[in-house]
């Protein structure tokens, strides 16, 4: 016998599983995220790219910031040229999926992280593939306010930024990794 809710309660649950990662790649995003804090940021972000090569086509804003986060993990480690791939197909992510304004920040940042971990050629690349990946600018996205966010997600521990937040709605966004919600405190 149905009850008066559940088509409602249906319904919310679909939409939820499609705005956060399944279980196991979100226990596999933890781990990576551990991973590159631990001091180990090539294994780290060769399971943060595998995970934004899984979830790619279902949700490609989250794919884009895997593999930003991939990309930043390389330059920790000191590849130059996985870094710059991983962070070109991460803002290339971002654009596809209709956020250019955010990934112009990011690549700024990007270029910025770069040069402060000793990479300047690896810099002068990203900032070389950059024209073909911008063509056209669109209205910049609202942020929330830095010093009313949580430091970490509570959800997979990733650092919090706003500039990796996704806005679900009025002020609510969401994590760019996991898709948790997270609301300004």
């Amino acid at each position: 016998m149905r009850r008066p809710g559940d088509r409602l309660r249906r319904t919310l649950r679909r939409r939820r599983a499609t705005r956060q990662l399944p279980r196991p790649l979100l226990r596999s995003l933890r781990r990576a995220l551990r991973t590159v804090e631990a001091g180990d940021p090539a294994r780290g972000a060769r399971a943060l790219t595998s995970i934004a090569d899984k979830i790619g086509a279902r949700m490609p804003i989250r794919a884009g910031y895997l593999r930003l986060a991939a990309g930043r993990a390389w330059a920790s480690a000191g590849e130059a040229a996985n870094a710059v791939e991983m962070l070109a197909k991460g803002l290339a992510g971002l654009i596809a999926a209709g956020q250019t304004e955010r990934a112009r920040r990011l690549a700024a940042s990007s270029a910025d992280l770069l040069e402060a971990q000793g990479l300047q050629s690896a810099a002068a690349s990203l900032h070389q593939r950059l024209p073909s990946l911008f063509v056209e600018t669109t209205t910049p996205d609202a942020e929330p306010e830095l010093e009313r966010l949580p430091a970490h997600c509570a959800q997979c521990g990733a650092t919090l930024m706003p500039s990796t937040l996704e806005r679900e709605s009025g002020n609510t966004w969401a994590c760019a990794y996991c898709g948790s919600r997270v609301v300004p405190e």
